[in-house]
């Protein structure tokens, strides 16, 4: 786990049947997108295994896509895990909430999910993330953003900001009252 988050590298799940990762000879990508509403007021975010990256805009358009790649031993497999590997969008009137799903599989594979944002300068921001860098740029609101193992980096935030990891760098600039939590690594901030 180490190793895949200071390098970017894809995750992977072995299991007791031995294989390894020159053994993943296909690849599929999939790509998957929605538009936000402008009136959007908070925004939830969970995932496990690919980066986060919120922009808030003052025009829009305003959306999400989520980038899947998946390696496995044939292309069977992976069309088929990258078909279940999802995010699921539940809108419940202002508020919006990504969760990206991993099936179970025990048939060898890796696979990377990035998520890559646009809102409104004024959405609120929660973020869950585990092995993959956490960056969130422009908002006005606040934004608490936690990751077990991966990156954080904040920008330009108005609002007061709650932030924490693990084993990562933890970077903030330029934002309102700020609550930080590293365990482990590094925290870098200017600006608060």
């Amino acid at each position: 786990v180490a190793l895949a988050t200071l390098t970017g590298c894809y995750f992977s799940f072995s299991s007791p049947f031995g294989w390894s990762v020159s053994d993943l000879k296909a690849a599929t990508n999939l790509v998957q997108s929605a538009a936000i509403p402008s009136g959007l007021k908070t925004l939830d975010v969970i995932n496990a295994f690919g980066a986060i990256h919120i922009t808030g805009d003052d025009s829009g358009p305003f959306g999400w896509s989520q980038k899947i790649t998946v390696h496995a031993r044939t292309d069977a497999d992976a069309r088929q895990f990258a078909s279940n590997l999802h995010c699921r969008a539940d809108l419940a009137g202002d508020r919006l909430k990504l969760v990206v799903t991993v099936p179970d599989s025990r048939e060898p594979h890796n696979f990377q999910s990035d998520l890559e944002i646009t809102v409104p300068k004024s959405v609120t921001v929660q973020t869950h993330d585990q092995y993959a860098r956490t960056e969130i740029t422009g908002l006005n609101a606040d934004v608490e953003a936690r990751n077990r193992f991966g990156a954080v980096e904040l920008r330009d935030i108005s609002g007061k900001v709650r932030a924490e990891t693990s084993y990562a760098a933890l970077k903030i600039n330029n934002t309102g009252p700020a609550t930080l939590r590293n365990q482990f690594g590094a925290i870098d901030a200017v600006g608060i």
